[in-house]
């Protein structure tokens, strides 16, 4: 159980680096004479290396085992943390991320699939549950503490990526340990009796509500700060990133206080209330509401949490030992790909129309999509 909490720090550490620049996109903006798009373009660039790596690494760290594919993902983010440190202009941010997307697609469902083999098998929620919880916690946690820097106006374009840096090396101790602890699967090993059924239908279901939940939860990790910042003003820094925290954390205890709840009810729950958040999120941007803001930004990742813990359960459930890398990779990146090319689209509505009117019309699209898949998912139970 150690080596298995090690792996989940490992993941809560590279999932801080994700969304570490978040909070800088607008000082970038003013420094760079960048508009919406440019910074959705920017910030989708994470998509754009992490999706194909993400659906090769998975099958490979199933016949290859695992550590070749984290000890790259690890090599590669800190590289980007440096590019971001460096910071010399746009061509730095376009290579910082897309290092950042090399390392997450590489590392994210390796890590994953380590994290459950390192699992009591009497207990067969809990992978889903640390790797969930971990990332939703990193998710926050960088924003957060860039966030800080910005509001304090210490250094926050460089501090906080050589930060990460540091903490990056003491993951490689961690993973070293859980590495020489446990099994690192390939795709030849024998399946024991009790592992699990495919069942190509949960994990479907599994992956369309993971596309829809991380549209909206992306968009957020992305643009929350810029978003909030004709409401909040001259704190938008410090408050836009202890917002995104706020998001992560309660999808955190989320998960925490409905760990017995099986995995379609999780999932089929949280996408009906990710849908509520969002629209909360919405009408207190309209009203200007702080508290309506902060009720929405809460529901928001209560709900993303537990669709994001409820699909990785199900298709962890209902794929082979032999494909489970595959499978989880495939679920995160068709994730990441609603949350980060999508925003490019976001990003052009709102230069075309305003941010509201952006806001409103990807409320309506996904809000549609999650309340369907998440009806759907409570009634019929899928993988149950």
């Amino acid at each position: 159980m150690r080596h298995f909490i090690y792996v989940c720090v490992a993941l809560l550490v590279v999932a801080w680096g994700t969304h570490v620049v978040a909070p800088l996109y607008p000082i970038y903006q003013g420094q760079f004479a960048l508009t919406t798009r440019d910074v959705a373009l920017i910030a989708a660039m994470f998509g754009l290396a992490l999706i194909p790596t993400m659906l090769v690494a998975g099958p490979l760290s199933d016949r290859w085992g695992r550590p070749t594919l984290l000890w790259c993902g690890l090599a590669a983010f800190f590289v980007g943390d440096v590019a971001f440190a460096v910071g010399a202009g746009v061509p730095w941010l376009v290579a910082g991320r897309l290092l950042q997307g090399l390392a997450m697609g590489a590392f994210f469902g390796p890590s994953v699939a380590l994290a459950s083999e390192l699992t009591d098998k009497s207990w067969p929620n809990v992978a889903a549950l640390g790797a969930a919880v971990s990332s939703m916690v990193g998710f926050g946690l960088g924003p957060f503490v860039t966030g800080w820097f910005v509001q304090a106006d210490i250094n926050p374009t460089t501090l906080p990526f050589l930060l990460h840096a540091a903490l990056l090396l003491v993951v490689a101790g961690l993973l070293t340990a859980a590495l020489r602890s446990g099994p690192a699967r390939r795709s030849d090993d024998t399946p024991s009796a009790g592992d699990s059924r495919d069942d190509p239908t949960a994990r479907r279901l599994a992956i369309l509500a993971g596309f829809a939940g991380w549209s909206v939860g992306g968009l957020l990790l992305v643009m929350l700060p810029t978003i909030l910042r004709p409401v909040l003003g001259s704190s938008w820094g410090m408050l836009g990133g202890t917002a995104l925290l706020g998001l992560m954390v309660a999808g955190a205890v989320g998960q925490i206080t409905t760990y017995g709840w099986a995995p379609a009810r999780a999932l089929g729950i949280g996408a009906l209330a990710e849908t509520l958040g969002f629209w909360l999120l919405l009408g207190g941007l309209v009203t200007g509401w702080l508290l309506l803001i902060l009720i929405g930004v809460l529901t928001t990742g209560l709900g993303l949490a537990s669709l994001h813990r409820g699909g990785l359960g199900l298709v962890i459930r209902a794929t082979a030992p032999a494909h489970k890398g595959w499978a989880i990779s495939m679920f995160l990146a068709c994730g990441y790909f609603g949350g980060n090319f999508l925003v490019i689209a976001f990003g052009a509505a709102t230069d075309a129309f305003g941010m509201l009117v952006a806001l409103t019309g990807y409320a309506a699209i996904f809000g549609v999509l999650l309340t369907v898949t998440g009806s759907y998912v409570l009634v019929r139970r899928p993988g149950s």
